[in-house]
């Protein structure tokens, strides 16, 4: 799976999860903190994510994410194994 690809499901999953980023360009570099994203709405767009990815996440694995740029990163890693 390409890095675009990741992103463009992490971003499809963002919107899924919380319907205010429906409209919007989201800036992958933005922290998820600066966009307002709970710990709680990034575990379910993780969880969405890595479920249709076929990968599985460990607790540490997500413990450096803060932007969806690390978070392709964590998954890309993760779908290579």
């Amino acid at each position: 799976m390409k890095k675009e690809e990741v992103v463009q499901l992490l971003m499809k999953n963002l919107k899924l999860v919380i319907p205010e980023f429906e409209d919007e360009t989201v800036d992958t570099s933005l922290s998820y903190k600066d966009l307002g994203v709970s710990s709680l709405e990034l575990v379910e767009i993780v969880a969405v994510t890595s479920k249709e990815m076929g990968v599985k996440l460990s607790p540490t694995a997500l413990a450096s994410v803060k932007t969806t740029e690390d978070l392709t990163q964590v998954l890309m890693a993760a779908k290579a194994k």
